[in-house]
């Protein structure tokens, strides 16, 4: 993947374990304030990339209910290592 987008799922992955790994894709990419279908739908389908590349799974842990998703190991693997090797790209490690 890109720099851009390994910043963009990083982030994603953060927000998802921020929200106590059990988050709505729809409020993490977009925020809680603001809704609509295409919101909705565009939250699913990213999901379901970050999900089929094993990142994150439904919060539920069955089935392919993504409505609520959380990091699975191999995501906070990925972001470990991501963070490890791109620091400057978190906000942790900015002034």
């Amino acid at each position: 993947m890109s720099t851009k987008a390994d910043n963009r799922l990083a982030e994603f992955l953060r927000r998802v374990v921020a929200g106590g790994n059990d988050a709505a894709p729809v409020d993490v990419i977009f925020g809680s304030d603001t809704e609509n279908e295409v919101q909705r739908s565009a939250a699913r389908n990213f999901a379901s990339s970050v999900r089929d590349m094993g990142y994150v799974e439904p919060a539920g842990g069955t089935g392919d209910d993504l409505q609520r998703v959380r990091v699975t190991a191999q995501g906070r693997e990925w972001l470990g290592e991501y963070d490890a090797r791109e620091p400057t790209l978190h906000p942790r490690f900015s002034s």
